[in-house]
């Protein structure tokens, strides 16, 4: 599963639970402390689906600046998986992290594709050296 896919599913069984989970006497969706975290998650996820499908048109082009826009691509999908991840178990509270909810098992796999990907810092190290050289390397 992808970095991406999880937090986009993250993100909409969130949006739900915050609709449908009542505390005083509202759906916990109407208090701006749940709202802009939805938010941040939200932006962050289109700004990872842009570069996701900008990387993709590169490769399918065999353009030469693929290998930035996979780089760039996975480095946005990293962070909004991880963030997503965040927000989603702790919006959901208590329950967020047992096993009567599937969230902790997108959460751990958001963890997972990070040490396996690589995360975003990483990525941007990367992306780094190949646009401007690795560090050290100037005389």
């Amino acid at each position: 599963m992808s970095s991406f896919g999880a937090s986009e599913w993250q993100l909409q069984t969130t949006v739900e639970y915050a609709k449908t989970r009542r505390q005083f006497e509202r759906p916990i969706g109407f208090f701006q402390a749940v709202k802009h975290p939805l938010v941040n998650a939200m932006i962050a996820i289109d700004r990872a689906r842009s570069l996701l499908y900008h990387a993709a048109a590169c490769i399918d082009a065999e353009s030469p600046e693929a290998p930035a826009a996979a780089r760039m691509a996975k480095s946005a999908a990293s962070d909004a998986g991880a963030f997503a991840s965040d927000r989603s178990v702790q919006l959901h509270g208590g329950i967020g992290f047992t096993w009567e909810c599937d969230v902790h098992l997108y959460f751990k796999r958001s963890l997972h594709n990070q040490m396996l990907f690589g995360d975003g810092v990483h990525q941007r190290r990367h992306l780094a050296d190949h646009l401007i050289g690795p560090i050290g390397s100037a005389s």
